[in-house]
């Protein structure tokens, strides 16, 4: 296994097993099982019992939608630019 880490590092064996099994795809039967595993476990790590939304995207993607869930169209909003994330916040996703 090559790994492009700074360092070594010590893998624990568990996770090497992990990554030597077929993976469990959409397709799978018990994939809903292993979905809502995660969800709960995201669930008790964030430490809420409302549901938990994964985006599979860029952070950009994330920064959109954390944006575009609280104004309306037609709100304006205050940002602070410092830095490439704030920049893309200013220019919004009507404007690229």
């Amino acid at each position: 296994m090559l790994l492009m880490t700074p360092g070594p590092i010590a893998i624990d064996p568990r996770v090497i097993a992990a990554t030597n099994r077929a993976a469990i795809t959409p397709e799978h039967p018990s994939f809903m099982e292993v979905l809502d595993d995660v969800f709960q476990k995201l669930r008790t790590i964030f430490c809420t019992s409302s549901w938990v939304t994964v985006l599979p995207g860029s952070g950009r993607m994330g920064l959109e939608a954390a944006i575009v869930s609280v104004l309306e169209p037609g709100e304006h909003s205050v940002h602070l630019v410092n830095g490439a994330f704030g920049e893309l916040a200013r220019a919004g996703p009507a404007r690229r």
